[in-house]
């Protein structure tokens, strides 16, 4: 399942901070991971990613500005 929320309301925030807890609270085996705008990392790692000793992971997605475009 796929939560996306956009926007800088702090309302719009906090909804996605508690979504994120009370996820990770009914699935507290599932791997987290949360990445901001300054962390370097790879899509198609965390798509293909899996967890350890459980098949669910929550990955938090906060704050990014990335031009994902290639460069020349």
């Amino acid at each position: 399942m796929l939560y996306c929320f956009l926007g800088d309301d702090p309302k719009i925030r906090q909804k996605a901070f508690s979504l994120s807890e009370a996820l990770r609270k009914k699935r507290e085996n599932a791997a987290f991971l949360k990445v901001s705008e300054n962390d370097d990392f790879n899509f198609d790692e965390i798509l293909n990613s899996q967890g350890l000793f459980y098949d669910k992971y929550i990955v938090f997605f906060d704050n990014l500005q990335r031009d994902f475009t290639e460069s020349e």
